[in-house]
């Protein structure tokens, strides 16, 4: 991590190194990428006011903007038009529950993107299924009034005839499946990474750890590569399971760490309900991280004694 950097210069790096992927994946899916994407900054902002005035906090709520990189986390893990109530509902439990629960921002043990998927993947699986089975193509032709109506309802654009007979993951071959986006993404990622904000052992070990899962499942290695682009594997990659509040201090504990992550993101994809399981995979990861630091720091001290 650079220290250098204040926590509100941090943040807005993080904030721009996600837009070109961000900016990518808005072509892919037209008009509903930025107004979900503001939406859900609105709301976490909305949300981190809020629980500084219920808990008389004497800060500037909004002064870090870590409430804009957990509103661009939200916006692009949730699935393209989950309806507004669904995203404010998700901005309440990261922000609310996750952040200020554990006790304000860095003391949280869990990642609070990846809980309130978790927790409304759980909670709402139907309309959120559903909203990720819809096509690219066909979205990119909704006009903005129509995006509009049926963002801020509960209820999801009808599609055509065809177009939601399986999950994004099984669908290797649709429009709406691979997302070209994931490049973006490392590209953004990389950029952390040559600033030294974020360490490459995490996003490379979940890479060849899913690729290797992939092989064993009975995929080849071309097509277990083709499979970065389901899902948001790379972007989780990158930007989530590197956060530095709930991934390991230790180098060996971050390539194991990400191991775990990258094999359980495989077994989910192939054996799970649910299409991706990225949110599940981080959060074990998330979980196990305090036991790890802690059984490499007494494994080295048994080394060196």
């Amino acid at each position: 991590m650079n220290s250098a950097l204040t926590l509100p210069r941090l943040m807005l790096l993080v904030s721009a190194c996600l837009l070109p992927g961000m900016l990518h994946f808005t072509t892919e899916w037209g008009l509903i990428v930025p107004v979900q994407l503001l939406w859900c900054c609105s709301c976490c902002a909305f949300v981190e006011w809020l629980c500084n005035q219920w808990l008389k906090l004497h800060t500037a709520p909004l002064s870090n903007f870590s409430w804009l990189v957990t509103g661009i986390l939200l916006a692009k893990s949730l699935p393209p038009f989950t309806p507004a109530p669904y995203c404010l509902g998700a901005a309440f439990i990261a922000v609310g529950v996750v952040k200020y629960g554990a006790g304000g921002l860095g003391k949280n043990r869990l990642n609070p993107a990846m809980v309130a998927l978790a927790v409304m993947a759980l909670c709402f699986y139907q309309p959120l299924h559903q909203s990720g089975e819809m096509n690219a193509s066909y979205i990119r032709t909704l006009p903005w009034q129509e995006v509009l109506l049926h963002f801020f309802s509960t209820s999801l654009p009808s599609l055509p005839d065809g177009m939601s007979s399986a999950t994004p993951l099984t669908r290797g071959n649709s429009a709406g499946a691979y997302s070209w986006s994931w490049l973006s993404f490392a590209f953004g990622g990389l950029i952390l990474a040559r600033l030294k904000i974020i360490r490459l052992e995490i996003p490379v070990a979940i890479l060849l750890s899913y690729v290797t899962f992939e092989i064993l499942m009975g995929h080849s290695l071309w097509q277990a590569c083709q499979r970065f682009g389901l899902g948001g594997l790379v972007f989780a990659a990158f930007f989530i399971a590197t956060d530095p509040v709930t991934s390991p201090l230790s180098q060996l504990g971050r390539w194991i760490y990400g191991g775990l992550i990258g094999a359980i993101v495989s077994l989910a994809r192939c054996n799970g309900l649910y299409p991706d399981g990225i949110a599940f995979a981080i959060l074990a990861g998330n979980l196990i991280t305090p036991h790890l630091d802690q059984w490499l720091w007494r494994w080295q001290n048994r080394q060196t004694a």
